[in-house]
């Protein structure tokens, strides 16, 4: 694939990241502010639920880190910076061995590896996916392209690297 098109699909990607963790930062401060006509039994607290020391160890594929960040600072209302945290896995199968080896407590990660489900397995562990998210994508093109409609399935092919030349959807 073109590498102008692999820099402007991480770009893509990266903007989706932050936009989303700008949403989900942005909710959560929304959602623990009780409307002023609301009436409680109880006031809601605005403490942090951990500190920097209580907080489960998390980790992380590297494109959920700003994610994690954003539960971290979400969970100890402290601005920590990505560094702090320290995520160490990059790689799917990587954030599962430090699950199974108690390494952390809890990773943020998309799929389970086959190598994982294995040493799971001989670890006498079951890992259990809990999904709490969808993600989107966004597909942009260069203004200067011709291509005017992509389907789907084309879409599909060009990320899969079916597809690694505009005319095989139409460009002349």
């Amino acid at each position: 694939m073109n590498k102008k098109i692999i820099l402007i699909l991480i770009i893509i990607f990266i903007l989706v990241i932050a936009g989303g963790y700008l949403y989900f930062t942005k909710n959560i401060t929304e959602e623990n502010t009780p409307e002023p006509e609301q009436k409680t039994e109880e006031p809601i607290s605005n403490e942090p639920l951990f500190t920097k020391d209580t907080l489960p160890k998390i980790d992380a594929v590297l494109a959920l880190h700003p994610l994690a960040t954003a539960f971290t600072i979400a969970f100890t209302g402290e601005d920590i910076s990505t560094g702090e945290l320290g995520y160490t896995s990059t790689r799917s199968a990587d954030v599962y061995e430090r699950l199974i080896n108690g390494d952390v407590d809890l990773i943020l990660a998309s799929n389970i590896p086959e190598e994982s489900k294995e040493l799971a397995k001989q670890s006498g562990m079951e890992l259990e996916i809990i999904p709490f998210a969808k993600e989107g994508g966004v597909f942009y093109l260069n203004s200067e392209n011709p291509i005017e409609n992509l389907t789907l399935e084309q879409i599909r092919s060009i990320y899969s690297g079916e597809i690694t030349n505009w005319k095989e959807v139409g460009r002349k």
